[in-house]
């Protein structure tokens, strides 16, 4: 794993053409404009260690030396939200198991079924400090990056105004019968039929 430690930068840069890969174009600059150049190696480093060594993969738990940086996975990867950040987790995850492999040329089974059990626990660290961090650590998608599909807003209607003709009788003196009668049943039926389907859209209501 030494080997590994030593190449910590290109495992960085092997993360970053992963998160190419997956986001947008336009979403490109944000990457290269943030933490990963930085701060990715030395979090490469952590990973990698831990794999080796339970001293660094205590640092990698709440409260370790790299638990702050594990936490900061997302915002290295540019991400829009928890989802983006835990697929970052993953994209990491893949290229160091890719790096794995390949110093370990001729592996065994028990070889390759330890290293993936502990690249499994050593990731879900990074995992849970990226799910416990605060909330406005990620930031919540802005519509731009939405894209075509984002929900358009729900068109409000103006409901039409519950009013009869001013010759209709309005609960003083004697019922009125004939026509004005008629159109007072129509309004008492039309507004029973509202009260029972309030989210009916219909122009019936």
């Amino acid at each position: 794993m030494e080997a590994l430690v030593l190449h910590a930068e290109d495992l960085a840069k092997g993360w970053l053409l992963a998160l190419l890969e997956q986001l947008p174009l336009q979403r490109a600059p944000a990457i290269l404009q943030g933490a990963l150049a930085q701060e990715a190696p030395r979090l490469c480093t952590g990973i990698v260690r831990a794999l080796a060594e339970d001293r660094a993969l205590l640092e990698l738990q709440p409260g370790g030396e790299l638990a702050e940086l594990a936490a900061r996975a997302g915002g290295m990867a540019g991400a829009l939200g928890m989802q983006e950040s835990l697929g970052a987790v993953e994209a990491l995850a893949a290229v160091i198991w890719s790096a794995v492999r390949a110093a370990l040329p001729d592996p065994d089974a028990d070889q390759v079924s330890a290293l993936t059990e502990r690249l499994a626990l050593v990731m879900e660290l990074v995992r849970g400090a990226v799910l416990c961090q605060e909330p406005e650590r990620v930031r919540a998608p802005e519509p731009e990056a939405q894209g075509a599909f984002a929900p358009e807003p729900e068109a409000t209607l103006t409901p039409e105004p519950d009013t009869a003709p001013e010759h209709v009788w309005r609960g003083r003196g004697p019922e009125p019968s004939g026509d004005e009668a008629l159109w007072k049943r129509a309004l008492r039926a039309r507004r029973s039929l509202t009260a029972a389907a309030p989210g009916c859209r219909c122009r019936c209501c």
